[in-house]
This record gives structure tokens, sequence and C-alpha cells, in this order.
């Protein structure tokens, strides 16, 4: 029982989604079978036939066959149609698209009254509007599915870098024995900070579009590929600038500081009495990973840093 319950739920919900194209599908049969019965239209006896066996064997299944039939239905509309039909276009388009709208409000006086040298003009200028706002909407549930896309590709690889980080993080506040384990894990977690400072910038950057992706935005930024380059661009930047810091060449309050620096970083580091155990703590640490991840976020911060490091040794000589 509980499962048909489930079931009609689902089938509810689908029916719910598919609700606005059902009531087009229908607009559009009982238009034609109004066309059907105007004799006034069998100047197009031959398209009418035509639409006639397309509307019979379609159901408006997809978004595909209800623009198709709204075109050959649109092929056979009588002139007192085609006037009541392109006003409704019209207004559609003033909603929807501006420019569309401006485009096509100069042919409204045309679409007053009936005058029949003029009604093959009426009718292309009717087709142009209509395949234009098919257009539109088809390639705005084309962008949709690319958000919808884009989102679960970037929440996948955030759950993938959090099955990472988290645990090599977590180790090192736990203990070890003797600094070898530092030949892996601090790097470790040094890049995977910087990889994930990376992700939430893409993250960041796709929570602020306003409207939707275009297809060349997805492609250029938020594909798997582009999204990965950013990522090792994150790891190269974190990494540069723990080498910065080690050094020496980045210092002051807000940076970690690396006193004694080795394998082993024994300033963070204490030995439990009558144990070989180390355990490694502390805010220096804590600033080594925020100025990784903030490495990782930023594009611009270590490769300036570079570059102005250049510019000064070029102007010194």
């Amino acid at each position: 029982m509980a499962g048909e319950n489930w079931l009609s739920k689902l089938l509810t919900r689908r029916s719910e989604k598919h609700e606005l194209r059902n009531h087009e599908w229908t607009v559009l049969r009982t238009l034609f079978d109004r066309l059907k019965s105007d004799r006034s239209a069998q100047n197009g006896a031959g398209s009418i036939d035509a639409a006639e066996t397309y509307l019979s064997k379609h159901s408006g299944k997809d978004w595909a066959e209800l623009n198709e039939g709204e075109l050959r239905v649109g092929a056979t509309l009588t002139e007192p149609a085609l006037n009541q039909e392109f006003a409704t276009l019209l207004r559609l388009a003033k909603l929807r698209d501006n420019d569309l709208y401006r485009e096509f409000v100069q042919y409204q006086d045309l679409f007053r009254g009936v005058n029949q040298e003029k009604k093959m003009e009426k009718r292309e200028i009717y087709l142009s509007l209509l395949y234009a706002l098919q257009s539109g909407f088809v390639e705005m549930r084309f962008q949709r599915r690319l958000m919808k896309e884009t989102s679960w590709r970037l929440i996948f690889l955030s759950f993938v870098l959090f099955a990472l980080f988290i645990p090599l993080y977590l180790s090192i506040f736990s203990s070890c024995t003797s600094g070898v384990c530092w030949h892996w894990r601090l790097p470790a977690v040094i890049a995977s900070a910087g990889a994930t400072g990376a992700l939430f910038s893409r993250i960041l950057a796709f929570q602020r579009v306003q409207t939707v992706l275009t297809y060349d935005q997805t492609v250029a930024a938020y594909e798997t590929g582009p999204l990965l380059l950013r990522m090792v661009f994150g790891i190269i930047g974190a990494l540069l600038l723990t080498l910065l810091l080690a050094g020496g060449l980045l210092q002051g309050p807000l940076f970690p500081s690396f006193d004694v620096w080795s394998l082993l970083p024994e300033a963070q580091c204490t030995k439990q009495e009558g144990s070989e155990e180390v355990t490694c703590i502390g805010s220096e640490f804590a600033k080594l990973f925020a100025w990784s991840f903030i490495a990782g976020f930023s594009e611009r911060l270590v490769p300036e840093y570079v570059s102005g490091v250049e510019r000064g040794k070029a102007a010194e000589k």
C-alpha cells in the first residue's frame, strides 16, 4: 500500500510538471478544430490536411512536438485568426523579450482588419514571430539544463574534496610516531586546501550568476576539465605560498611563523612524556591552512606577488 502511495505521488508530480505543456497542446487542438469548421480556411486545404495528419499522430508528449504542431497550425490560420494570434504572441514577446517585441511591434497596424492582398505577408510575419519565441524558449530551457548539470557537477566535486580534505586535516591533530608522517600529511593538506579554495571560487561565481549560464560560459569555466585545471592552479598557488612563507619572504602577524622549519615542525608539535608519539596542533597551522585556502581561492594573489618580485629584480638591473 505504501508503495502504491509513493508511485501515485510520483506520477502526480510528473503530471503537474507537464501541466503547462498539456494545456498548450489542448489550446492548439481547440484552435485547429475551429479552423476545420471554418470553410474560409479551405484555400489552404493542403496545409490543413497536413496539420490534421500531424496532430492525429502526436499527443504533445514533449516540447518539440508542441512547437512543430504550432508551426503547422499557424500555416493554416485564417486572416481573422492571424490577427488574433499575432496580438497574443506580441503580448508574450513584450513580457519575455523586449528586443523581439520592438522588432515586431512595427507590424501591429498590419494585423488590424482584413486585407486579402496582405494575407501571405501577415502569415510570414506571424510564423517568424512564433518561431523566434519558440527558439528563445528552447534556448532558455537548454540554459536551465546547463545550470542544473553545472550545480550537480560542483556538488559532486565538493563532496570528493571534502572526503579527501577532512580526513587529512583531522590527521594533523592526531598522534604520529616520529616525523615521517609529515612527508605526505602536511603537503597533502596544503594541496587539498588550495584545491578547495579554487573550487569555492567557482561555486561563489556560480552563485552570483543573475540569470542563466550560456553554453560558452559553461564550457569555458564549469566543465570538468576547466574545473580540474582551476583546482590544479589552486594547488600550485597554495604550495608556492607555503614555500614563500617558509622562506621568510612573507612575514607578519597574519602569516604563520616558521622559526623552526623541518619535516617535523617542532615549533607546533609536542611529544608526550614516556612515549614516542608526537601531537601537532596550534594557531600557526590554522594560519597556514587558511592562507593555503586563500591562495587557491584567489587567481591573482600568488601570481601578482611573483610578478612583483620579477619586476623589482628587473628594475634593479
